[in-house]
């Protein structure tokens, strides 16, 4: 298995960040009050960090990379949104998990607060756990796009008309495709016809590149292979 390097460096910062984000729930409930309220200080801090990713998720959906990472016979991009996502709730929900448990372990009688955490941390837990498996993530094969999430679902090259998608607006959430075969579409796109943006590499260069094996079939056996993806990169 090949991964890009810059692949390697962002989802790299997760753990980063999760550790940044504990810590500072720690010392939150650690630290003394006076002179100084680091308590409320480093909370402050961990909830405007949330709120930067929440930002970042909602107002920048989509990345600006223009490489797609070549993975297993696949060219692939990561979940930008997504891994904001996580971050978010790493501090936002991290601040309420982290600093239930500690002060219910220090009253060491009322775990009350700390079960109302609880599906907190399932949904942080959740986000982790996908991310760490770079889901969701988006491949480029010689069969199709492949979308994979909790499940995976294919779209055939040959259900999309010739000359699309057309190029979304840069911070599109969806990815509008036209297809002259919908029965050739997985179930759930029949009707929609869209799927999801919010990756790491710019939307233009996915509609383009998405475009290009819809109209050059002879090129899409050679996906996965590095000649192939240089080639793309230099067509789009």
């Amino acid at each position: 298995m090949t991964i890009d390097q810059p692949t390697i460096r962002v989802r790299s910062l997760t753990p980063a960040l999760l550790g940044v984000a504990v810590l500072m729930q720690v010392l939150a409930t650690r630290l003394p009050d006076r002179p100084v309220p680091w308590g409320i200080l480093l909370e402050l801090a961990s909830l405007l960090a949330a709120a930067v990713f929440l930002g970042l998720a909602i107002l920048r959906p989509n990345g600006s990379v223009a490489r797609f990472a070549m993975r297993d016979g696949a060219f692939v991009t990561s979940s930008r949104m997504w891994r904001h996502m996580t971050w978010f709730w790493m501090f936002a929900g991290g601040s309420l998990v982290t600093g239930s448990l500690l002060d219910g372990a220090a009253e060491g009688t009322d775990w009350l607060d700390a079960a109302l955490g609880m599906p907190v941390l399932l949904v942080v837990l959740l986000y982790l756990v996908l991310t760490a498996l770079d889901l969701p993530r988006l491949e480029l094969t010689p069969e199709g796009i492949r979308l994979a999430h909790l499940r995976t679902t294919t779209v055939p090259w040959a259900a999309l008309r010739p000359g699309t998608p057309l190029r979304p607006h840069p911070n599109a959430r969806t990815l509008q495709l036209i297809s002259e075969l919908p029965e050739l579409l997985p179930q759930h796109l029949r009707d929609s016809r869209m799927i999801d943006l919010g990756w790491d590499v710019h939307p233009w260069l996915l509609a383009d590149a998405i475009r290009w094996y819809v109209d050059h079939p002879g090129h899409r056996a050679s996906i996965g292979t590095q000649a192939e993806l240089d080639r793309l990169h230099a067509a789009v």
